[in-house]
């Protein structure tokens, strides 16, 4: 009897140590775990903006882009780099440094686009200056002003309608006030 009290103390120190072991372990364990629910996180903001960006990057080298949605999604592919990067202490160097490259890269499109924009407003400001001096410079050639040509062709002859309702010559014999294609807007 004395034998089997003097092993119960023994076999409890043991226990308890494992179980702290065990709880050590698997808050350790746990630890990890989030770690990684916050790489896993990053990584996949990182590469839905860093897919946002390259179709950017493509759609800012091509003609007749519409700059001011290009800017747009500038704008949010940038705020998606920022939010991937808020938890830049835990995330892994190399996810880091790529999140980083990008971002940076992101940045300056965004800048060039909104020079690019500004450069546009202020020319188109020059132009519509100039087409209030002189009424010819609406007929005259159109620029690449972010417009496809299917949409320039579109708004020539909105304009040509438009030169034809205000002059009071209008070419199918209706009066302006009849010519129900016309659209104020």
């Amino acid at each position: 009897m004395n034998n089997a009290t003097t092993h119960t103390p023994q076999r409890h120190g043991k226990a308890t140590v494992l179980r702290i072991v065990m709880i050590a372990l698997a808050a350790v364990l746990l630890a990890g775990a989030g770690w990684s629910a916050v790489n896993l996180h990053a990584i996949s903001i990182y590469n839905q903006a860093t897919l946002a960006l390259d179709a950017a990057i493509k759609d800012s080298t091509s003609t007749g882009v519409d700059l001011d949605a290009l800017h747009t999604r500038q704008q949010q592919t940038d705020a998606q780099f920022a939010e991937a990067s808020s938890l830049r202490a835990a995330l892994l160097p190399s996810v880091r440094e790529s999140l980083e490259a990008n971002a940076s890269t992101s940045r300056a499109l965004t800048q060039r686009t909104a020079e690019t924009l500004r450069r546009q407003n202020t020319a188109k400001q020059g132009q519509g200056d100039a087409s209030t001096s002189s009424p010819s410079a609406s007929s005259s050639p159109r620029n690449d002003n972010g417009m496809n040509a299917e949409q320039r062709d579109k708004l020539d002859k909105l304009l040509t309608s438009n030169e034809r309702s205000t002059s009071g010559h209008v070419d199918d014999g209706k009066t302006p006030t009849q010519d129900s294609t016309v659209k104020p807007w």
